[in-house]
């Protein structure tokens, strides 16, 4: 009976490279399946006719390149029925301020710069949940955990210009440097974390947790206290320019709860405004709309 043939074996020089990089083949398997979601929206937009640029700038992606472009509207504006107005400021600035970097040193447009980054932020996020799961259950944990983030149902955002990735990104690596217990890191990435999405309120508690725990057993000097304190400044932050900007302490908040059911004029997502003085259609896109109403408004 013949035995059964030996696996093959990596040469050398695989080896090395793995053992010097050793998240090469989660970030590799990241991409892979990155590209094989591209292509798959590629297909999707040749048969229903539409633009593949296009798709991938889409919904929350108009919001952010239109922050990129023509910074927020603090104004509060209601129509003459009582209903509300809606304006970017719900959307936070860490991705389209970003963005808006990437354009400036790379000449590339808003739209294309934002694919870009969240390109490099969804491999940075790879890459940091490669990272959790190599230190808490080894290399192979590692790699799954980071290709399935990459095919994970929602996952064609990663490749849009949305923010997911770069949240993603801070939000694992937050997470590493507390398993590593790099209190200043971890307090200073979850920082960033909360000028970049309001679901960063769970990685503060958990930052905050964790450092409270260390400081209830006296380890790690004053560093845990300096996690604690750094963690929420981000979100708290935006949250308090938000409401000053509007003039109300709860406007990010009312925003919130208002704007998705205000029949906005700006709205972004049917890429169309209409002229609420003359009650006519109009063929602006959704932030020249917004940046022309905001002009009007101071001039008043």
């Amino acid at each position: 009976m013949e035995a059964p043939p030996r696996p093959a074996r990596r040469s050398p020089a695989g080896r090395a490279q793995t053992e010097r990089f050793p998240a090469a083949p989660a970030l590799a398997g990241y991409v892979a399946a990155r590209l094989l979601g591209l292509l798959v929206l590629w297909l999707m937009a040749r048969h229903f006719g539409d633009h593949f640029s296009s798709l991938l700038g889409k919904w929350d992606g108009r919001w952010l390149v239109g922050i990129a472009e023509h910074g927020y509207d603090t104004t509060l504006t209601h129509r003459s029925d009582g209903t509300l107005v809606n304006t970017n400021v719900v959307f936070f600035p860490a991705y389209p301020y970003l963005i808006k970097a990437v354009a400036a040193v790379t000449g590339l447009s808003t739209l294309w710069a934002g694919i870009v980054t969240s390109w490099f932020a969804g491999i940075a996020a790879a890459w940091g949940i490669f990272a959790v799961g190599n230190l808490v259950y080894g290399r192979r944990v590692g790699v799954a955990l980071a290709v399935l983030w990459g095919v994970q149902t929602h996952a064609v955002v990663e490749s849009m210009a949305y923010s997911e990735g770069l949240f993603t990104a801070l939000c694992a690596w937050t997470l590493y440097a507390l398993l590593r217990r790099r209190w200043l890191t971890a307090g200073t990435l979850c920082l960033l974390a909360g000028t970049t999405r309001a679901a960063s309120v769970v990685l503060v508690a958990v930052v905050v947790g964790a450092a409270a725990v260390e400081a209830v057993r006296r380890r790690d000097a004053w560093r845990p206290w300096a996690a604690a304190l750094l963690a929420p400044l981000g979100l708290l932050g935006y949250l308090a320019w938000v409401a000053h900007a509007l003039g109300r302490a709860d406007g990010w908040f009312y925003m919130q709860r208002s704007a998705p059911t205000a029949g906005s004029t700006c709205s972004a997502r049917v890429g169309s405004c209409a002229s609420t003085a003359a009650g006519r259609r109009c063929t602006l896109s959704s932030t020249e709309c917004c940046s022309r109403r905001r002009r009007s408004n101071r001039t008043r």
